[in-house]
């Protein structure tokens, strides 16, 4: 559902065609957006001084997805070879005044992209990474017009501590897997944790000070073969502890999850997205590749050692069926593999908001110059002028 061609650059090791490719994936298509999954806007708003701190440019880049249709109302799905961006206005929430919630209850807006994205930024708050802002074209189907659009991509929030929480352990504040990590800064370089098959990931952990403690980490794949597990000592004053385990290559493709366990109870875990690869070596990826790519290690054997009697005593399942059905997946290629692929970017990433970058006539479009986290609003501290009199640019 796509016009235009699609190509992901999900090329192996490649962090750049990684990048560029997962945002234009994540926008290209737009298949169905609903404004009432939108925040208010009311935080945006108050802070919209400091919301914007920096963004990176990253590239323009040609791939599509059927991304934003997971999930989301089907009985508006465009017709067949079309995608569409749909504004389905209904109220918001308070303090949104009560005339501008009349004026957008069940106004309907369609958009079709059209060609392809314009540029990706990289967006960051208070130096933490909030997503893609990505600038694309599409049509007004109301009046037929060309229209420049920039959407906010960002990642879903995948670490959640136990239900009921842990009564004997509250040390532990986030935990997150990616790559390229940078021990100095205390964070991920591999912004958006974009990761394919052949990369070694680094899983770290950020923990409040208290009494010396040991956790374990259990790494468990998406067939629910548990990869990897080992015991970390959290000294008193530490504050981030960070380990590769030396698992064999390459990883299953799909969604991995990660648990920190006290005792054995678990304390809160986290999920990860391996994705398989549409591209290898700058083309539409071979079955024969992806047969060695997407099919796990040799024997599904992570490290030498084998944990599958971990299985009952964690309550993780093992099921033939979720076996086989990643066989079949790991012989997918063309059209079938970008489903997958598809489904599998529909998990982590959802659209937050969305502005216009010029005129529009959709009445409740805002505009990417009066909107704060848009790489078109005003940023007087990186915008330059002419040096005045006194030698001074301010």
């Amino acid at each position: 559902m796509i016009v235009g061609s699609c190509a992901r650059r999900l090329a192996r090791r490649s962090r750049s065609a990684l990048i560029a490719a997962l945002t234009v994936l994540l926008v290209q298509t737009l298949i169905v957006w609903n404004f009432s999954s939108l925040d208010s806007g009311e935080e945006r708003e108050n802070g919209g001084s400091n919301l914007r701190e920096k963004r990176d440019r990253v590239a323009g880049n040609k791939a599509s997805s059927e991304y934003f249709k997971h999930g989301v109302q089907q009985q508006h799905d465009p017709p067949h070879g079309k995608g569409t961006v749909r504004h389905i206005q209904q109220p918001l929430n308070p303090p949104i005044a009560s005339a501008i919630r009349s004026a957008r209850l069940m106004t309907e807006w369609v958009y079709f992209p059209m060609g392809h994205p314009v540029s990706v930024h990289l967006y960051f708050q208070s130096d933490q990474f909030q997503g893609y802002l990505v600038k694309h074209h599409a049509t007004n189907l109301a009046t037929s017009k060309l229209e420049t659009l920039e959407t906010w991509v960002m990642p879903k929030k995948q670490f959640k501590m136990a239900d009921p929480p842990s009564s004997t352990f509250s040390r532990l504040q986030f935990a997150e897997i990616g790559t390229d990590w940078d021990a100095k800064e205390r964070m991920f370089r591999n912004f958006g944790g974009l990761m394919g098959p052949m990369d070694e990931t680094v899983g770290m952990q950020r923990w409040n000070k208290g009494a010396n403690v040991t956790v374990t980490v259990v790494w468990v794949d998406p067939t629910n073969v548990i990869a990897a597990t080992y015991d970390i000592l959290i000294d008193a004053a530490a504050e981030f502890t960070h380990y590769r385990p030396p698992l064999n290559l390459p990883l299953r493709p799909g969604m991995w999850t990660v648990r920190v366990l006290h005792h054995w109870s678990p304390v809160a875990e986290t999920r990860f997205l391996v994705a398989p690869l549409a591209f290898s070596k700058h083309q539409p990826i071979r079955q024969e590749d992806t047969l060695k790519l997407h099919n796990g290690p040799a024997k599904n054997s992570y490290m030498e050692q084998s944990f599958h009697g971990l299985n009952p005593v964690l309550n993780i399942p093992v099921s033939l069926s979720q076996v086989e059905q990643a066989k079949r997946n790991a012989a997918l290629t063309g059209a079938q593999l970008d489903k997958w692929l598809d489904s599998l970017v529909g998990e982590l990433w959802e659209a937050a908001d969305i502005c216009a970058t010029g005129p529009t006539s959709c009445p409740v479009m805002q505009l990417c110059a009066k909107t704060p986290w848009s790489s078109l609003s005003p940023d007087p501290k990186s915008q330059l002028v002419a040096p005045r009199a006194n030698g001074r640019i301010r």
